[in-house]
């Protein structure tokens, strides 16, 4: 009996701790906002831990762009704020990410999700027409603005 209360014990102490762990991550990233400028400073975008847009800011020159110009501008500018919060998130939830217990528990639902081995993805769709197009007119403009090396 009283290895049965020692084992309750302790497992009353690993959940209170994994509670701990999670409420520490919540916080952490509800405080995530990163915000981001474009190159020339034409426009500012903020957007949440989960990469979700809360704010665009634009500038006299942002208007000044033309249509197409401005969201390529405001599209990059989003991408970039996303990519530093998906990085700010990932440091955020190290505290769960980083327990092994955890972990060990992440990867077994992943494997029962996709049905197969960790990192299994579903095959990629077949882009439309429109998004091969607008793939194309963002690699002509980078290169274009980089210069063709």
């Amino acid at each position: 009996m009283a290895d049965l209360r020692g084992f309750e014990a302790e497992q009353r102490a690993a959940l209170a701790e994994m509670q701990r762990k999670v409420n520490e991550v919540h916080a952490a990233l509800a405080r995530i906002r990163v915000r981001a400028s474009s190159r020339n400073g034409e426009l500012g975008v903020t957007v949440d831990a989960q990469g979700h847009v809360q704010d665009i800011r634009l500038t006299a020159r942002a208007l000044g762009l033309g249509e197409k110009r401005l969201a390529h501008v405001l599209l990059e500018t989003i991408q970039h704020a996303e990519a530093d919060a998906a990085r700010q998130a990932g440091e955020a939830a190290r505290p769960l990410t980083g327990d092994p217990r955890i972990a060990a528990t992440m990867t077994e639902a992943r494997r029962m999700i996709t049905g197969g081995a960790e990192g299994k993805r579903p095959p990629p769709r077949a882009m439309t027409e429109q998004e091969i197009q607008a793939a194309d007119d963002a690699y002509f403009e980078r290169m274009n603005r980089r210069g063709w090396r």
